[in-house]
């Protein structure tokens, strides 16, 4: 696992991180707590369901680590187009047990070895841009089931392309989302 510790006089160590900014205080668990909370609701909403995933934009493996770690997850695609090492080390422990299969590949690629309806979860936070995020929302929508969820990371005003390829992929499905401190979202799927 690639973390490095810093620490100021002044100020709480900190966990470097790739994934969640800014870097994780060591006092402070807010950077992931809207994901956690994100998977708490889905816990509740699954109907008792093991769920396999997808997760877009895996890059380090940090969201991939802590979704793959909630007991009812049966199996998560970690799938980014850069081949990160941090990946396999962070991950390695949960493919050799069959839990996570990283994928080195574009998710449009990969998204054609996927049956439509198949998915339980997707969670998207690849490219923030405008035209990547519609692209993502439908194409994965498509491989999900019924009752499954949409979900993503970074629906927040920095990110605007996020935002309105989300509000544009709601009102043309005529469907709501629940937004996370982290933001992260979540679409249940119907």
């Amino acid at each position: 696992m690639i973390l490095t510790m810093n620490s100021k006089p002044d100020r709480p160590e900190l966990i470097n991180s790739m994934r969640f900014f800014p870097d994780w205080d060591t006092n402070s668990g807010i950077s992931v707590c809207g994901l956690i909370e994100m998977m708490y609701d889905i816990n509740e909403l699954r109907d008792g369901r093991f769920l396999e995933c997808v997760e877009v934009g895996s890059h380090k493996g940090e969201s991939g680590l802590l979704m793959s770690s909630f007991p009812f997850i049966k199996f998560i695609h970690c799938v980014d187009i850069h081949p990160y090492e941090e990946i396999h080390q962070r991950l390695s422990h949960k493919t050799k047990n069959n839990k996570v299969k990283i994928v080195t590949d574009d998710s449009n690629n990969y998204a054609k070895q996927i049956p439509d309806k198949s998915i339980d979860m997707v969670y998207i936070d690849s490219a923030h841009d405008f035209d990547h995020v519609t692209n993502d929302l439908d194409t994965w929508s498509k491989k999900l089931k019924p009752e499954g969820f949409l979900c993503g990371h970074d629906f927040r005003p920095c990110w605007q392309g996020v935002v309105k390829a989300v509000e544009n992929f709601l009102e043309k499905h005529n469907m709501s989302l629940q937004i996370y401190r982290d933001g992260s979202y979540m679409i249940h799927w119907k």
